[in-house]
Order: C-alpha cells, then sequence, then structure tokens
C-alpha cells in the first residue's frame, strides 16, 4: 500500500514543479504532484500530443529532478511515470549504457590448487554474470600456482575486488589484481607464451647434476631450442584424455563422451564416483543428487540431461564454450605431436618442402645482406587475425643456410580449405588424413562439422621448434625436503619480508653465468 509522501520535501515539489511547468500542461502537471505528495507507484500523463522531442525532454527531466527513484516510459504513445524498482534500475542501466558500448576491464588472475575453469566459475556465482562474459586466452594448471589476464565487461574494479575477500575453500586461493581499461577482449591464443618458475627437487639417492653440466644444457637449450610439444596440460594426465573426449566429439559419440568427462572426473574426484555409475545406468536424476555441489561442469550437463534424456548434444552444449573448445583442441595438438615427431624423423635441420612464414622468409632473405638488423620474433606475426601468408622451402633455400629448424612450421589440422601443409613425405595433408582415420576423428577436416560452429575450432601453423627466452637454471641447497624453494607471490606480500622469499629468490635477478658458478 502506498503510503503518503507527506515526507517528500515542499522544496523538491516546488521544484518539480518549476522544472515541468514549461513541459507539462496544467492537468498533467497537477496530477504529477498529486501522485508525488500521495507516494503513488505510478502516474499517466494524458496529454498524447507531445512531440518526440517534447517527451524526451520529459525524460531528461525526470532523471534530472527526481533521480534514480524514479523513471518515465511511454505506453501506446502516452508518458508514464514510475516508481523504480532493482529489476527496472537494472534494466535502465542496460538500456542507456548497453554492454556491447562498454570498455573492457583486463585483470590478473592469481589463483593456488584450482583450475581456470572452476576459478572462472567461482567469481562468475560471486559477481551474478554468466562465465562466458569472463574472456580468458588459455587455461592454467590446477597443480601449479597461476597467474593470467581475464577480461570481462560492464564491471568495475570495485566490485571485482571484492573477490579478494571471499574464502574458496581449504588450500584453495583466488586473488584479483593489476586492473586495467580496453577496448577489446581476450581469447583463447592470444597470449605470446608463458612465464615458468620451476623448481625441481632430486629424488633419494640420485645424483647431483654438476654447475658445469647445467651450464652446457642451459646453453644447448638456448642455441638449439627444444621441440615444441604440447604437453600434460593440453591432454590431462588420468587415463582418459582430454583428446579422447575430442576424438568422441567429432565422432559423434556424444553419449560416450559424456561417460568420459565424468570418468575421467572421478578420477580425481572420488566423491563423484557414485554419481559417475549412476550416469552409465543412465539415472541422470539420481546421478545429479549424487554430485558435489563444487562439480559445475558436471552439474550443468545433467540439469539438461535430467530434462532431455536423449539429448547428449544439447547437454555438452551446457558447458561453457571455451571449454568445449579443449576438447577439439586436444586432437589438434595430439595429431601436431606424431606429426612434428614423424618430421623429425626425416631430419633435425631445415627441408625442402617445410612451411615458413612468407613474412618471416622475406625478412630472412633481407638480413643476409643487413647483418646487423636486430632481430624480431616471428611468433608475433602468427598472432595476427586469420591464417597468415606461409611459403614452402625450395632446395636451394635450404642450400643457402639462412634457415634453421627454429623457422619451421608444422600445421595444426582443421576444417579450412586454405590450411597449408608441408610436402614432405611423412607430414604431407594425406598423412594428417591417414593420422586422424586412425583415431576415428576425420571429421576434424571437415568443414560442415556442425562443431565448427559450436565450438570454432580452425587451423593454424604452430613453430616446430621454440628456444625458451631468458632460461636460467640454478643449483640450491635446502635444509629438507619441505623447505620452500619459491614462495609464492600470495605468500610474499603476506611476510612483507624481502629477505625470506625461498632459497632461489635471492639469486632470480643475477646473470646466469655466475648463478650456474
Amino acid at each position: 500500500m502506498a503510503t503518503a509522501l507527506d515526507a517528500q520535501p515542499k522544496l523538491l515539489l516546488e521544484h518539480v514543479q518549476a522544472q515541468f511547468s514549461s513541459l507539462l500542461g496544467p492537468e498533467d502537471l497537477s496530477s504529477l504532484l498529486e501522485a508525488l505528495r500521495a507516494g503513488a507507484d505510478r502516474v499517466m500523463l494524458r496529454d498524447s500530443s507531445l512531440t518526440k522531442a517534447q517527451r524526451t525532454r520529459v525524460h531528461e527531466a525526470v532523471k534530472k529532478t527526481l533521480g534514480p527513484s524514479y523513471f518515465s516510459c511511454t505506453v501506446d504513445g502516452s508518458l508514464v511515470i514510475e516508481k523504480s524498482t532493482s529489476v527496472t534500475r537494472r534494466e535502465e542501466m542496460r538500456r542507456s549504457n548497453p554492454l556491447r558500448l562498454q570498455k573492457f576491464l583486463h585483470f590478473t588472475l592469481y589463483k593456488e590448487n584450482m583450475d581456470s575453469n572452476r576459478a572462472l566459475r567461482a567469481i562468475a556465482g560471486h559477481l551474478c554474470l554468466p562465465v562466458r562474459q569472463l574472456l580468458f586466452s588459455g587455461t592454467k594448471d590446477k597443480r601449479a600456482v597461476t597467474l593470467q589476464r581475464v577480461a570481462v565487461r560492464g564491471l568495475s574494479c570495485e566490485r571485482l575486488s571484492e573477490i579478494n575477500d571471499r574464502s574458496f575453500g581449504p588450500d584453495c586461493k583466488l586473488k584479483v589484481c593489476g586492473f586495467q581499461e580496453a577496448e577489446s577482449g581476450l581469447r583463447l591464443g592470444d597470449t605470446l607464451g608463458n612465464h615458468f618458475l620451476i623448481a625441481l627437487r632430486l629424488l633419494p639417492d640420485s645424483t647431483e647434476p654438476s654447475p658445469d653440466m647445467l651450464k652446457v644444457i642451459q646453453e644447448v637449450i638456448g642455441s638449439v631450442g627444444v621441440v615444441n610439444y604440447y604437453g600434460p596440460q593440453r591432454f590431462g594426465t588420468t587415463e582418459v584424455l582430454t583428446s579422447d573426449v575430442g576424438i568422441k566429439l567429432l565422432s559423434g559419440e556424444f553419449e560416450q563422451a559424456i561417460r568420459m568427462i565424468f570418468h575421467s572426473k572421478a578420477i580425481v574426484e572420488p566423491n563423484l564416483l557414485p554419481s559417475k555409475e549412476a550416469v552409465e545406468r543412465r539415472s541422470f536424476d539420481e546421478a545429479l543428487k549424487l554430485l558435489p555441489r563444487y562439480c559445475f561442469q558436471e552439474r550443468d550437463i545433467l540439469k539438461h540431461l535430467v530434462k532431455c534424456p536423449n539429448d547428449f548434444l544439447g547437454a555438452l552444449h551446457m558447458i561453457p564454450r571455451t571449454l568445449g573448445m579443449l576438447y577439439c583442441h586436444a586432437v589438434q595438438s595430439l595429431i601436431w605431436n606424431i606429426m612434428a615427431s614423424e618430421r623429425l624423423k626425416s631430419g633435425v635441420g631445415p627441408l625442402p618442402g617445410d612451411l615458413l612464414l612468407k613474412n618471416w622468409y622475406t625478412h630472412i632473405k633481407e638480413r643476409a645482406n643487413r647483418p646487423d638488423d636486430n632481430d624480431e620474433d616471428f611468433t608475433i606475426l602468427l598472432k595476427e587475425d586469420g591464417l597468415p601468408e606461409v611459403v614452402r622451402l625450395t632446395e636451394e633455400d635450404v642450400a643457402t643456410d639462412l634457415f634453421c629448424l627454429c623457422d619451421v612450421l608444422l600445421t595444426i589440422p582443421g576444417p579450412d580449405e586454405e590450411l597449408q601443409y608441408p610436402s614432405i613425405a611423412s607430414c604431407t595433408r594425406e598423412s594428417y588424413i591417414a593420422a586422424l582415420k586412425l583415431r576415428g576423428a576425420e571429421m576434424l577436416l571437415n568443414a560442415e562439422n556442425p562443431l565448427v560452429k559450436v565450438y570454432h575450432y580452425h587451423g593454424a601453423y604452430r613453430p616446430l621448434v621454440v628456444k625458451p627466452r631468458g632460461l636460467k637454471m640454478r643449483l640450491v641447497n635446502t635444509k629438507g625436503p619441505r623447505e620452500p624453494i619459491i614462495l609464492t607471490d600470495l605468500e610474499k606480500l603476506a611476510t612483507c619480508d624481502t629477505n625470506n622469499n625461498g632459497v632461489m629468490d635471492n639469486e632470480i635477478e643475477q646473470d646466469p653465468a655466475q648463478r650456474l658458478q
């Protein structure tokens, strides 16, 4: 029941009268003042002859004079002024400042003992956002302490900072920092690479490497590079690999793909085992009741299957698209690894038929005539939108000795018609097709596959060999197997003690030659 607005200050009513007297007729102005005085929730103005420009001035006057407590709208040609609610305030905010026009807020996500998808779900849940609104360029492993950039629209850094006061369970930590506005968001593959700080503890009775040995290893890796294989982070470490699920997706075995997702999760989360067994019996309602509350991805799948028990593809669409993309990307990565091994069997130097980035090929040719030019990193050129142009090395190119294995690209297979493949016998397009058929994943190359539109996977080129930048290695001595070697950034902030940053940290910025002595 509306209460009388005697509490409405007389001064405000006088201000409303002054602002609206030139905009409204006497009857409508009287109705508005009476409604405000009585505390009415809604008043409709009777004058339907107002032009669009006049109605716009009334809308502006409502915002300026009455503030967020009221809003105005047009209903069947008549102006209506209503009390605002939380719902109407949100709608007005979305209308006046649509999400698509807002800038992106980029921030750094710090996490411990959580994978990227769980961390993003936790953030989205706290902020009441769809998880798809959080954009990122790559997933980070659960077992590492990681930092990565994330982008979101329509959010202030003050609101986002509330995350830092939340608890996310025992042994799990999640923090945000490094806020920055930007015109564009992020997408998978935008990162140029990762920076790692890794501590390897010697096993009992193992031989301790000498500083001279480490120096040789560092020099070889720095000058020759390492094969650019995709590692366990891309495939997982359980008996059911991410690529196994991707192969089932590509072959249309959607129910089997879902079973594999549950089986893989149950290996690392034993509490999920009863739910997994119910899924295998197709008892989806029972599986949902038995599912641990923190298994977000599996919960989304089961909620759909409870409603539509036979729509397994639809259930897979319930998981975040970026997560679904990883299953297809894992198949691409698996085939790339296989082809990389096949290519290296043919030789450990550049060969006729190898692919090179066209711009980089031209740069190397020109650099031969200007040896003092500063080198650049061709991987930056690979990040351009669309497929970059590539060329195949000829016998004459190889004979010049201008090129090395680090310049060579190997194709990541995909459905793109313009995608090029090496002409070396062991890794031609036909070799890729044979490797895919052997695993039942030949639909990866089919542009008509409906999964292409869902998960947006495409072909690309990846350097066969890479040289890690700034590689530094050293031996450290510890008092015991549990002594921290590297403190996390959060631990450093907590201690605020620059003299107690782990046994390695005092050496991190030293010259690598000194570090190995």
